[in-house]
């Protein structure tokens, strides 16, 4: 089944999907400098979007790479977040 982009199979595999992902647990929190323990808040990580997207517009090259890596993990977390909340 596919689903906001990733392809999910149905049965067990559907419910243990996000265990699959090969994400680096940490590297937004070390990006950001918060040490482990530490929470981000939703609002921090939406002001942070909205600070990168603009710097994404600005930027060209490798910059604007590393701002889109950057972009993606607090994209995660803030999906991760919600689905937490809901």
């Amino acid at each position: 089944m596919w689903c906001g982009g990733l392809f999910l199979l149905m049965g067990e595999s559907m419910e243990k999907w996000i265990q699959d992902l090969e994400i680096k647990k940490g590297a937004l929190r070390k990006r950001l400098g918060i040490k482990e323990g530490e929470t981000i808040s939703l609002s921090e990580l939406y002001r942070l979007k909205d600070k990168l997207s603009k710097q994404l517009e600005k930027a060209k090259g490798k910059e604007r790479q590393d701002i889109l890596k950057f972009l993606r993990q607090v994209n995660l977390a803030i999906t991760f977040k919600e689905s937490k909340r809901g």
